[in-house]
């Protein structure tokens, strides 16, 4: 499913990430741990093409991240650490939306977002534009969306910020990826 050989990132001199040899399987929930600083984000952001590595290579489902990154972005989601939710559009919309840019044709978009709005609790702020939301309601939204993505493989850059304890307990991303997706980082 993930496949990095001797992937590494420099800026200049100092090496974000130095090569790092990964195998994800199908199936399997996998998850970086260090220190701020330690190369979690910038891995993520090269496996999913949002940088180019300075060397070594990776592939999702088969694709190359240098060669094959549009094909690559069709496998994936992408949680990151910061909001990306359309400012100018409601929480609807913005669920809806995304699953049109991933290619679902209108009804099953809707059908999709409709199961997201149910499924993380978030009817009663369906209407809502994101900078009404708590933190918290904004990071559902994303997680929601992501899930209901129907991407292969779903990458979580730090999933649980914003979230209180209880809506982490009721929108648990490991739980929701049961049955849902092939692997996580």
């Amino acid at each position: 499913m993930i496949e990095a050989q001797r992937l590494s990132k420099y800026y200049g001199q100092k090496a974000a990430v130095k090569n790092l040899d990964l195998h994800v399987h199908r199936g399997d929930v996998f998850g970086f741990l260090g220190p701020n600083g330690a190369g979690k984000s910038t891995t993520i952001r090269m496996l999913t093409t949002v940088i180019r590595p300075t060397s070594g290579t990776a592939r999702i489902n088969g694709f190359d991240i240098r060669r094959q990154p549009l094909a690559v972005r069709r496998q994936i989601a992408v949680i990151p650490q910061i909001s990306t939710l359309g400012a100018h559009l409601d929480v609807y919309q913005n669920i809806m939306i995304y699953l049109l840019f991933r290619g679902f044709g209108y009804r099953e978009a809707r059908k999709r977002t409709d199961e997201a709005i149910e499924r993380f609790g978030l009817g009663a702020v369906a209407g809502l534009r994101p900078h009404q939301l708590s933190g918290g309601y904004r990071r559902r939204v994303q997680v929601a969306r992501a899930l209901l993505s129907g991407a292969s493989v779903l990458f979580l850059d730090e999933p649980s910020v914003g979230l209180d304890p209880v809506v982490r307990q009721e929108t648990c991303v490991f739980d929701n990826l049961k049955g849902s997706h092939s692997g996580a980082i």
